[in-house]
């Protein structure tokens, strides 16, 4: 059949054509990382003293969103003693002294 030969050929053609932009994107890619051509990516860099401010204020900032998560919630949809009763995920194992 004359279409089964036709179909054979554009799905070719098709495989063809995805090979060539990948092997253009990869070459793209490649050529960015290494500083080459027009599209190089920039270089960064960053003052020591202002990184170390940044990571010391991000992790003041989750640990208390991290504490925040470990309390039962101040909800009064919560007050009833079966939700005080539960633990949350979370939370410490009850103490059994």
């Amino acid at each position: 059949m004359n279409s089964d030969a036709n179909w054979a050929a554009q799905a070719q053609q098709f495989q063809h054509d995805v090979g060539q932009q990948w092997t253009k994107a990869m070459e793209s890619m490649q050529q960015a990382a290494t500083g080459a051509g027009a599209g190089a990516m920039p270089k960064l860099s960053f003052s020591p003293e202002k990184l170390g401010a940044l990571q010391q204020a991000y992790m003041r900032e989750a640990s208390e969103l991290w504490n925040r998560g470990l309390q039962p919630p101040k909800d009064k949809r919560f007050a009833a003693e079966a939700w005080r009763a539960t633990r949350w995920p979370l939370s410490p194992p009850p103490s059994t002294c």
